[in-house]
């Protein structure tokens, strides 16, 4: 009998955890559609490694006084990493694909400051200068590690790491970050 009793409560289990993946399916599937329903053609550019341009807390430095620059860039922030290093943001299993929050900025000033700790974020999209010609100075300043990367087209296949910080480094002329 009470093998007969096991086999039952085996059985039980095994429909709960049928119904469980069942649901979490759902909501897997769910949550992707929504998520692509609502992103901009914008926001599916990948690269051949499916990355995007990868920065924490970057700025550019100097945009002409005359006329500011056009654009909207893309910010997604992954919190709750095992470590402030860019490896452990891009070993989560959530990125690039799902972050925490995502938010799209219009920007005149290339700036994101945020006081959290263990926390990754990828800032992408396309800034249009005022002038085609000239020359443009980019800094990058974080309170951890993180890398800038620009492509010299609107190709993100073409993008270049032109600079990285190892180390907290604060923007000349800021207060800083805590």
């Amino acid at each position: 009998m009470a093998s007969i009793g096991s086999f039952i409560r085996s059985r039980k289990f095994q429909r709960v955890g049928k119904v469980f993946i069942v649901i979490l399916l759902s909501f897997v599937i769910c949550y992707y559609i929504f998520n692509v329903s609502t992103q901009s053609p914008s926001d599916k550019i990948h690269d051949n490694n499916d990355t995007l341009w990868v920065a924490a807390n970057t700025v550019i430095d100097k945009w002409p006084a005359s006329k500011p620059a056009v654009g909207a860039l893309n910010v997604h922030i992954w919190r709750g990493l095992c470590g402030s290093n860019i490896p452990n943001l891009r070993q989560s299993l959530f990125f690039p694909h799902y972050p925490d929050e995502s938010s799209k900025k219009f920007i005149t000033e290339f700036q994101i400051e945020d006081n959290s700790v263990d926390y990754g974020q990828q800032i992408f999209g396309f800034v249009h200068t005022p002038d085609s010609s000239g020359s443009y100075r980019f800094a990058i300043a974080s309170d951890d590690e993180s890398e800038l990367w620009l492509s010299p087209s609107e190709d993100p296949n073409e993008k270049q790491l032109i600079a990285r910080v190892f180390i907290k480094v604060l923007m000349r002329g800021r207060k800083g970050m805590n």
